[in-house]
């Protein structure tokens, strides 16, 4: 189970936000800007388990690389 702090997670709500309003963001590409929008958010919060782009591609069901995320 995911467990992030709090600061984490709404700082990759707010990227989302800010990513969707800035471009037109079609649906197929949601989940990707999602988990790539995670993978920033616990860079910059610092998260101590951090996930890498391999396990955040496994979370699409595989939908994406580890080199798309």
């Amino acid at each position: 189970m995911l467990k992030y702090k709090p600061e984490t997670l709404h700082l990759a709500i707010y990227i989302v936000d800010k990513f969707g309003g800035s471009t037109v963001l079609r649906r197929e590409k949601l989940q990707l800007v999602g988990v790539a929008s995670l993978f920033l958010a616990c860079k910059a919060c610092e998260e101590p388990n951090r996930p890498d782009a391999d396990y955040l591609a496994y979370l699409t069901a595989n939908a994406y690389s580890a080199e798309e995320v």
